[in-house]
């Protein structure tokens, strides 16, 4: 009877060191680890300006076709030439 008792702390004292082993990381994969959230964190922010840089080249864009769409019609107008739209 007492045999089973102790078979039985000892199966569960082993779940526990297996469990408790488990959840222990080192230190080398902490480091690791942050260091790749660090890089993912730098390459956002890069693509996050690279992404307001095009979308200024973009407004840009749209100005100055906006500019030559009113030369041109004025011009149309001026010399009497029917645009089609």
């Amino acid at each position: 009877m007492a045999h089973r008792i102790r078979a039985r702390r000892l199966v569960i004292l082993a779940a526990v060191c297996a469990a408790i082993a488990g959840c222990v990381q080192s230190p080398a994969t902490a480091a690791r680890q942050a260091q790749q959230f660090n890089d993912i964190g730098d390459q956002l922010n890069e693509l996050r300006t690279e992404n307001a840089t095009l979308e200024s080249i973009v407004d840009s864009l749209r100005t100055v076709i906006a500019k030559h769409d009113t030369t041109m019609s004025r011009l149309a107008s001026a010399t009497g030439v029917v645009v089609v739209k």
